[in-house]
């Protein structure tokens, strides 16, 4: 379940049904106990998850699955869906082994619906305190770079995620969680644009040391000449000041 995209902010989840060979059946995984995996499947947390099906006879490459054979793998994926996402691998009432079934809850989705209104919730505070973290971190750095010029682009990304902000207080006091979280999710977008611009980055990571470093060497022979020139012009002006007073004195 991957699909390409060419958007930065778009997270992938992929999960993977891997097939032994047929001499490497029945294969399994092992706990860090030492104990066999009751479901023979893991996840990785930002990532996705893998599942080994081993299939009772391969007849061919292009071996097709039965339906007794996807239910359980399905309801492995949708128990790792969940985890990925923070919830439990199983509701509550699943079972009372906690296993995951495809019938574990009324909903095609395999989530309740309390469940998909947490998930809103903690959405919204999520990209929320982002946003709110990704315009604090830009204040602090334009404070830190007082001559720094703020193009117009930076200037629209942060009023739209201001604007969004605001947008997503009203939607969650009006309790429109699918709003607030939209609403979230564009402030937060919004305020990684401007943080992340190209103008932004490139003071980052050079910093006014390292423009002391890069023009000092430019710029002393140039200073050198101009100090020596300065210091043998007094040292002239001091020897004839004296030898004009000596010349007084001598005609007195």
């Amino acid at each position: 379940l991957d699909a390409p995209t060419t958007a930065a902010n778009v997270h992938i989840l992929r999960f993977l049904v891997y097939v032994p060979p047929e001499n490497q059946i029945p294969m399994h995984i092992t706990t860090s106990a030492g104990t066999r995996s009751s479901t023979d499947a893991f996840t990785v947390p930002g990532w996705g998850g893998l599942m080994i099906w081993n299939p009772s006879k391969l007849q061919s490459v292009y071996t097709r699955m039965q339906p007794s054979e996807v239910t359980p793998l399905m309801g492995l994926l949708a128990a790792q869906l969940r985890t990925l996402l923070g919830l439990a691998p199983a509701p509550p009432s699943a079972s009372s082994d906690n296993t995951f079934t495809l019938r574990s809850v009324p909903s095609l989705t395999a989530f309740a619906e309390w469940e998909l209104d947490e998930l809103l919730r903690r959405r919204v505070l999520t990209a929320h305190s982002k946003a709110a973290g990704a315009l604090k971190s830009l204040a602090q750095t334009l404070q830190a770079l007082p001559n720094i010029v703020v193009k117009e682009h930076i200037n629209r990304e942060v009023t739209t995620s201001l604007e969004y902000l605001a947008s997503t207080k009203e939607a969650v006091s009006s309790g429109s969680y699918v709003d607030a979280a939209m609403a979230a999710a564009g402030a937060h977008a919004s305020a990684e644009n401007a943080y992340f611009h190209p103008s932004i980055l490139s003071l980052l990571y050079f910093p006014g040391e390292h423009k002391l470093a890069v023009y000092l060497p430019l710029m002393l022979p140039v200073v050198s000449a101009v100090v020596m020139r300065s210091i043998s012009e007094v040292l002239r002006y001091i020897r004839r000041s004296i030898a004009v007073k000596k010349y007084h004195q001598k005609k007195e």
